[in-house]
């Protein structure tokens, strides 16, 4: 049997191609919905880390915290502008 070395596509082509209507759209209450998800993701994330900043406050102390805190910040910010 003689293999091919081009790639067939799984699908058989249609005659017309698509347009742009013929692609699926979300509704505005679908994208709604999901920036309020994500709005209450994010305020449950900053929530969480809140509290491990005060647990870590109370068990370590000030100073350590700050360092640690403060390299943090340095880290994310190399990371962001790249």
């Amino acid at each position: 049997m003689r293999r091919s070395s081009a790639i067939t596509p799984p699908y058989l082509p249609t005659a017309e191609p698509m347009t742009k209507s013929d692609l699926k759209l979300y509704s505005a209450l679908e994208v709604e919905n999901a920036r309020t998800k994500a709005q209450v993701v994010g305020i449950a994330q900053g929530a969480g880390g809140m509290l491990l900043l005060g647990v870590l406050l109370s068990l370590i102390g000030w100073i350590p915290l700050l360092v640690v805190g403060a390299l943090a910040v340095v880290v994310v910010m190399k990371l962001l502008s790249k």
